[in-house]
């Protein structure tokens, strides 16, 4: 299962050390170019794309709901019209859109992690 993993670009540094976690847990791998870029070697416009293809690339979109974000939010958003699952971790809900009664809202990323590793097999079976 390939996951995205979507955080503040400020607490990039955190969700690294979250990624590295997942990618440990079988059957999972982070896919999430933004984590490692190199700012000084790409373009706003080429990390906005390779976000996309990431997200387009992803089983689910699993949010670090750390602090608002622009670019998180909008990220939510296209997965979510994409049909893609969205994971929330950790509250309180920073906006509407994460309301949606299809939307999950876990507590922590523990919880998170549970609800993975649930989706796996049944990813797999589809």
């Amino acid at each position: 299962m390939i996951i995205y993993l979507a955080a503040p670009w400020v607490c990039r540094a955190g969700a690294r050390e979250i990624r590295d976690l997942l990618q440990q847990l079988p059957g999972i791998r982070v896919h999430a170019r933004w984590l490692d870029v190199d700012e000084t070697r790409t373009t706003q416009t080429q990390e906005a794309r390779n976000d996309l293809d990431d997200i387009d690339a992803a089983d689910v979109l699993v949010v670090l709901n750390l602090e608002k974000s622009e670019g998180k939010a909008f990220e939510q958003g296209y997965a979510y019209c994409r049909r893609i699952p969205v994971v929330i971790v950790g509250e309180p809900r920073l906006n509407v859109f994460q309301h949606l009664p299809d939307v999950i809202v876990v507590e922590d990323v523990s919880a998170a992690i549970d609800w993975l590793m649930d989706f796996v097999p049944r990813k797999v079976a589809t």
